[in-house]
């Protein structure tokens, strides 16, 4: 009777501890995300990590996927839209500091999880500008290693690395849509890399609404070139430091 009894309370032990791990195990949908921008643009392959009150790395990394997996300990890397996701948290009351190691040195910010629930997540955004002088087209044309990011919108299309390099090559072509789509190109570029836009927003607005009207090779004439040209001397003086 004895052993009966003995045996029931260590199967009883042994169903307590499975329902605690059951209850112990997160998910994707708990965690911490967020998105880190550089001078207001996604920043891709930033890597953003998650610490406990002892310092130690927590959660895990998601990695996309049908179910998404576990990744690196405490550890995620922003995809092409500045995405990072860290889950599988404890999920009970602590206060977790997020770093996203950027370029310009690490930026710290603080996430406070009290019990959470199924399906929730706590928001850290994170945004660095170095500030950096804009650099001519010619510039931009033989520094490939140096951009900033591969594609750009340019009037309404958008453009892979290789595109964007055929409008740079491009410059000098008598029509005014190329011409004005390369400053154009070397503006955004120069954005993306740091440069203020303060003062060039407005134009660089005007130039990708004048060429989704006008597509590149529509080659306009009359006032439509006058106007063009304005439009990418304006792009070309900020290009070049004025």
């Amino acid at each position: 009777m004895k052993q009966k009894i003995i045996l029931g309370l260590i199967a009883l032990l042994m169903l307590s501890a499975l329902a605690l791990t059951v209850n112990a195990s997160y998910t994707i949908g708990e965690g911490i995300d967020g998105y880190v921008y550089r001078c207001g643009v996604p920043a891709e392959g930033i890597v953003v990590r998650v610490y406990n009150s002892t310092n130690g790395l927590e959660g895990y990394g998601v990695i996309p996927g049908t179910p998404p997996t576990k990744g690196e300990l405490g550890t995620s890397v922003t995809d092409v839209n500045g995405y990072y996701h860290i889950a599988w948290l404890a999920g009970e009351s602590y206060n977790y500091t997020v770093v996203a190691e950027t370029p310009l040195g690490n930026i710290i910010g603080t996430a406070e999880v009290i019990y959470l629930g199924c399906g929730e997540t706590r928001r850290v955004d994170f945004c660095y500008c170095p500030g950096a002088e804009p650099y001519t087209i010619g510039y931009w044309k033989n520094h490939l290693e140096d951009w900033p990011v591969t594609s750009l919108t340019i009037g309404s299309v958008t453009y892979d690395q290789n595109g964007l390099l055929f409008i740079l090559r491009n410059a000098n072509a008598k029509d005014a849509t190329y011409m004005l789509a390369a400053q154009l190109v070397g503006a955004k570029l120069n954005v993306a890399n740091g440069a203020d836009p303060t003062s060039i927003s407005g134009t660089i607005t005007e130039a990708d609404n004048f060429l989704s009207t006008h597509p590149i090779g529509s080659n306009p004439q009359n006032a439509d070139r006058d106007y063009a040209l304005t439009l990418k001397d304006a792009l070309d003086n900020f290009n070049n430091g004025y």
